[in-house]
């Protein structure tokens, strides 16, 4: 019986699994890659094919590690709505990019079906309080979180008074 990493193959596209089973590449150009590694967790083995190729790879990883930014539990997918007093409202979805702090943005009209799309970045967070940049219109949205964390409301720069948007945060 035979402990250890499994042998490798003797082509250049060689792979070695990792203990959580994410996957490791050499590309054509004989350079590491890698498949699906945001939960890439620490401790785990694998037979390496270039030591000091690896290493440089898995530095370059950790930098871009699946790490939430800023530290938040703020999700990857919030369903926004958004209602203006004169009955005017928007439904869409923010999804987020990877671990960073910008999410693509996509709303459409619920009286004509026009799509709308931006980027939104959330830019700060103190205890509850979630403030939110929106790049096409330069405004900000600005939201308290609910106690379980999963649901905001709040208002936005360039709503009139009695508009509001809300979100449930996945």
């Amino acid at each position: 019986m035979r402990f250890g990493p499994p042998a490798l193959a003797e082509d250049d596209r060689r792979q070695a699994k990792f203990a959580n089973h994410r996957l490791l590449r050499v590309n054509d150009k004989r350079q590491p890659s890698f498949d699906n590694v945001a939960g890439l967790k620490q401790g785990g083995a694998c037979m390496l094919i270039d030591r000091r190729r690896f290493m440089i790879a898995l530095s370059g990883l950790i930098a871009t590690s699946g790490a939430r930014a800023q530290g938040d539990d703020l999700g990857y997918e919030w369903f926004v709505h958004e209602q203006l007093p004169d009955g005017q409202a928007w439904e869409g979805v923010w999804r987020r990019r990877g671990a960073s702090n910008v999410f693509d943005a996509h709303w459409r009209n619920l009286a004509n079906g026009g799509p709308v799309q931006d980027v939104v970045e959330i830019r700060g967070r103190n205890g509850g309080s979630v403030t939110i940049y929106r790049y096409g219109n330069g405004g900000t949205y600005v939201g308290e979180l609910s106690p379980s964390g999963r649901h905001i409301r709040g208002t936005a720069s360039w709503y009139p008074p009695g508009a509001f948007w809300s979100a449930r945060i996945q």
